[in-house]
């Protein structure tokens, strides 16, 4: 009658294994049961990795928040930590249209005004982050020296 090593006690279990491979074999046997039994109780692990805060950035490529009446304005937005993808949200203010892409490109200011440009970025799990330029926009004079 033949016994199934599950229900042999351990030593009962190494020592038949033991003398059946001997010692060569028996310590790479061991050695891959040990890994097994590792990567089984690291996979069963529930702590999960430290995710850094959600941020949002707002890059101006060098530009001065100074432009004349009508000029463009190119924005930029970037957004760091939090769990990707990440959805963005602009809001120019004085009647000009929201974004929603990370790149709205380029934002006409027809009026003479300061402008409170705000990005709000919100990742994956729903945790937002906001930011903001003040974009001064002066009157264009009738003719420049």
């Amino acid at each position: 009658m033949r016994v199934r090593p599950e229900r042999l006690p351990i030593q009962a279990f190494v020592q038949m294994t033991f003398s059946a491979l001997g010692r060569g074999r028996l310590l790479k046997r061991v050695a891959v049961a040990a890994g097994l039994l590792f990567v089984l109780l690291s996979a069963g692990c529930t702590e999960q990795p430290h995710i850094e805060a959600l941020q949002a950035a707002i890059v101006l490529h060098g530009q001065k928040p100074e432009i004349f009446e009508g000029e463009e304005f190119y924005f930029y937005g970037d957004a760091s930590g939090g769990v990707a993808p990440y959805t963005y949200r602009w809001t120019f203010g004085r009647g000009i249209s929201g974004r929603s892409e990370k790149e709205p490109g380029k934002i006409v200011f027809d009026y003479e005004s300061v402008y409170k440009v705000i990005l709000s970025v919100k990742d994956a799990e729903g945790n937002m982050a906001e930011t903001f330029v003040v974009i001064d926009v002066k009157h264009k004079p009738d003719f420049l020296l």
